[in-house]
């Protein structure tokens, strides 16, 4: 039997809700937890973690962070979840000539460029210190000074990838479980906030091209972008903790759990 451990607090607690459910209807077993604010602690509705490797963790990043000192093999994280190394494994990454440079460096490197020009800044780190962000130079030079007053989220050692703002039709956010396109969904269209659950089969397969590529784990989360260049790859994010938008949630938890049984039972 698949346990996932999901967390009950700092989420989106109907998303949370519908994944319990989805574990259930599959036969799994669902573990409620809470993460301690300020501490690296989980509280476990059981009073215990549950062992052995047929674990999921979903929640927020900092659960996936503390998930990794567990035996449970649900936790798809690795080092590859770094912008640097999505770019050297790939050749259709959005901002494929972002420059990187820590936050302290931001200042310096912004001012080639005029205030009111909007930018695209992320972490090139997933789990992120900030989500990834369009918004104006000067807002960007400000944010990142923000560390002087001793911002909890990041400091000026934290890598970011900064890259000029570019023209994006649509965006989609697709579910892969041990390589293979489970299910996708648009989350923007023209700009504006949109969730359509993903349908065309022309659709579902140009994104497992771009699955079949290089991908930082088997099992990940994959954010693709219609641009004026055609698609391209925006970025990825874990399992773990991302967001379903308007995804079939039950479809995605049987894949992963029809994948934890056939490589660890």
């Amino acid at each position: 039997m698949v346990a996932w451990v999901i967390q009950n607090n700092f989420v989106d607690q109907t998303q949370a809700d519908v994944v319990a459910k989805s574990v259930l209807n599959d036969g799994g077993k669902v573990v409620g937890a809470k993460v301690i604010p300020f501490c690296d602690t989980i509280e476990f509705w059981d009073g215990a973690a549950p062992t052995g490797p047929l674990v999921v963790p979903y929640g927020a990043t900092k659960l996936t962070k503390m998930a990794r000192k567990y035996d449970w093999k649900g936790v798809f994280f690795n080092d590859n979840f770094d912008t640097a190394v999505w770019n050297a494994n790939r050749s259709d990454m959005l901002n494929q000539e972002g420059k990187i440079m820590k936050v302290s460096e931001t200042a310096e490197y912004l001012k080639g460029y005029p205030d009111d020009l909007p930018m695209f800044i992320r972490p090139c780190l997933d789990l992120k210190a900030f989500n990834g962000t369009l918004t104006r130079v000067s807002e960007i030079k400000n944010w990142m000074k923000s560390t002087d007053s001793g911002n909890f989220s990041f400091n000026g050692d934290t890598l970011v990838s900064i890259a000029e703002a570019k023209y994006i039709q649509a965006e989609w956010r697709w579910f892969v479980v041990d390589g293979k396109v489970v299910d996708g969904s648009i989350y923007r269209l023209r700009g504006q906030r949109l969730t359509i659950h993903e349908r065309d089969q022309k659709v579902i397969d140009e994104a497992q091209g771009f699955a079949d590529v290089w991908l930082p784990d088997t099992t990940c989360v994959m954010d693709l972008a219609l641009t004026e260049e055609g698609m391209k790859c925006i970025e990825f994010n874990c399992f773990n903790s991302s967001g379903y938008y308007n995804n079939d949630i039950e479809k995605i938890v049987k894949a992963v759990n029809a994948h934890m049984r056939k490589q660890y039972a």
